[in-house]
C-alpha cells in the first residue's frame, strides 16, 4: 500500500527554511473592515471577554469606529466610538485587569480642540459596558504625539498602561503630569514604535524604524530599566517588521524583512535570529498565540499573504499557508493580527484600484499535519494492512479524530488519536482511501492512503 502525502508532517528547527503545504481544505475568505472611504493606517486590536474589538478611523471627517469580532472570525457588532475625531493618527488598545478596555488614540478628539492641546487621548469601555467614553483627565504628548503616525500599547507592572509615539518617546501610567521620557531612542527619525511585555519577566520591549546610523528595525527593552538596543538589517517601510511577547512563555521576538539576504527572519530579544523563508518581501509581522506558540505573517501585493504557526517550543512550524489577497489589488502596505485565541485574526492594509485603501480581514486558523505508516499482517484468505496514523500541529501532537472515506464516497472507519497524537486501524489490503484529520480550532489535513 503506498502513502501519498496530501499534507506533510513539518519537523522543521527554528534556523531552517519552511516548506509549503501542497494543499488546503479552507480557503480563506477576506472581507473590507468599515464602508470604504478614507481610513487610518493602523488599528487598535484587543481581545476581552471573548470579543476582539477593532477599533478604525473612518470617513472625513473621521469617527473612530469599533467592530466587534467572535470567536469565528464574524461581526457581531458594530458602536462608534467617538465622532469629529481631529488629525487622525494612531490607535492602540489594552485590556486591563478590572476587565476594562483602554484605547489610545493620537490626535484630538472635542470640537474645537486647539492643536497645541492633542496629544495621546484615552477611552475607557468599562467591563460589561456598551458604551466607550472619552477620559478627560488623560490627555499626553502634546503636538508632537497628535502628529505622529503611529503609537504602541502595552501593560507594564500592576497594570500600568504604557504608551509610545514616534521620537522614542515613551509614557507610562495613566498621569498626564508624568512627562514622556524621548531617551529611549539613539537617533533622529524613528517612526512606527510597537510595543510587547515579555510574560516571564515583565519586561516591556520597543521596536521601531529608524533610518539614523543603522538604518532598519532597533529593538530595546525600556522598562523597568532601559536594556541594549539591537539593530535588525530590515526594510524601511512601517510593514517591514512587528514584535510580540509569548503568551504565557518567556521571549519577545521580532520578524522583520531582510531585503539584502532577501529573506523573512526572526530574532528574540536578547538571543538568536533565525531564518524562516526564503524571499524579498515588503511585509514581515509576528503575533502571540496560547501556549507560547507564534503565528507569523508576510507577503507582498505581488505574491499574497502568507502564514504559519509555530509549535509550543518556537522551534518548528506548520506548513506555510498561501493565502491569495482580494483581486485587482494595488499596492500591500502593512499588517496587523490578533492570535491569542487560536486562529489568526489577519489584517492587511490594502490599495485596491486607484483610490480604495483599508483594511481587509481574514479569519486563519492553524493547520493540521497527517502522517500515516503501514505495516502488513499476514494469515487467511485476505490480506489486512495495519495503518499508523500520527497527527500533529507543527510536531506538537494533537488529540482528534481520522475519518477514513473510499473511492464511492462512503465512511470506511473512524480513527481517534490519543494525547501522544496516535491512533491506528487495520484495514483490508488493495483499497485506495482518503484520511482527513480534523480536531476543533484547526484546519483539516488530508491524505491518500492506498
Amino acid at each position: 500500500m503506498r502513502i501519498i502525502a496530501a499534507v506533510v508532517l513539518m519537523l522543521v528547527g527554528a534556523a531552517a527554511s519552511v516548506a509549503f503545504a501542497s494543499s488546503s481544505t479552507s480557503p480563506v475568505r477576506w472581507a473590507k473592515v468599515g464602508s470604504g472611504g478614507k481610513e487610518s493606517t493602523q488599528l487598535a486590536l484587543v481581545r476581552s471577554g471573548g470579543v476582539l474589538h477593532v477599533v478604525s478611523a473612518q470617513g472625513a471627517p473621521s469617527a473612530l469606529v469599533d467592530t466587534e469580532l467572535n470567536g469565528s472570525g464574524g461581526v457581531q457588532k458594530t458602536s462608534t466610538v467617538a465622532t469629529n475625531v481631529e488629525s487622525a493618527g494612531g490607535l492602540a488598545a489594552v485590556g486591563m485587569a478590572d476587565g476594562s478596555v483602554r484605547l489610545f488614540f493620537t490626535g484630538g478628539v472635542r470640537p474645537g480642540l486647539p492643536s497645541n492641546l492633542s496629544g495621546v487621548n484615552s477611552f475607557v469601555k468599562a467591563a460589561g459596558s456598551d458604551t466607550w467614553a472619552l477620559d478627560p483627565a488623560a490627555l499626553w504628548g502634546g503636538a508632537v504625539a497628535g502628529a505622529a503616525a503611529e503609537i504602541g500599547g502595552a501593560l507594564f507592572g500592576n497594570d500600568q498602561p504604557v504608551t509610545a509615539w514616534s521620537g522614542g518617546f515613551v509614557h507610562v501610567g495613566m498621569r498626564p503630569s508624568a512627562a514622556p521620557d524621548p531617551s529611549y531612542q539613539p537617533d533622529c527619525c524613528g517612526i512606527a514604535p510597537q510595543l510587547a511585555t515579555d510574560a516571564a519577566t515583565g519586561a516591556v520591549v520597543m521596536s521601531w524604524l529608524s533610518n539614523g546610523r543603522d538604518s532598519g528595525t532597533y529593538v530595546k527593552q525600556v522598562l523597568p530599566s532601559q536594556g541594549p538596543t539591537v539593530s535588525l538589517p530590515s526594510g524601511l517601510t512601517e510593514g517591514s517588521s512587528g514584535i510580540a511577547a509569548r503568551i504565557g512563555a518567556p521571549g519577545t521576538f521580532v520578524a522583520f524583512t531582510d531585503p539584502n539576504k532577501q529573506q523573512v527572519e526572526l530574532y528574540e530579544y536578547g538571543a538568536t535570529t533565525s531564518v524562516v523563508h526564503k524571499g524579498a518581501y515588503r511585509v514581515a509581522k509576528v503575533f502571540a498565540a496560547p501556549e507560547g506558540r507564534l503565528w507569523m505573517l508576510w507577503g507582498d501585493a505581488n505574491s499574497g499573504v502568507f502564514v504559519t504557526r509555530s509549535n509550543k517550543a518556537v522551534t518548528r512550524w506548520e506548513p506555510v499557508h498561501s493565502i491569495p489577497l482580494p483581486p485587482n489589488l494595488t499596492a500591500l502596505y502593512n499588517a496587523q493580527g490578533e492570535g491569542s485565541a487560536g486562529p489568526l485574526d489577519a489584517f492587511v492594509d490594502l490599495l485596491v484600484g486607484t483610490g480604495d485603501r483599508g483594511f481587509w480581514r481574514a479569519h486563519i486558523l492553524p493547520q493540521l499535519s497527517l502522517a500515516a505508516s503501514v505495516s502488513y499482517q499476514s494469515g487467511g484468505r485476505a490480506k489486512k494492512e495495519h495503518v499508523s496514523f500520527r497527527m500533529t500541529d507543527a510536531g506538537d501532537p494533537v488529540t482528534g479524530v481520522i475519518t477514513l472515506i473510499d473511492r464511492s464516497g462512503k465512511t470506511v472507519a473512524h480513527v481517534r488519536t490519543s494525547i501522544t497524537g496516535n491512533g491506528s486501524v487495520t484495514l483490508n489490503g488493495g483499497v485506495r482511501l482518503r484520511a482527513t484529520g480534523s480536531a476543533p480550532g484547526y484546519d483539516n489535513a488530508i491524505i491518500t492512503v492506498g
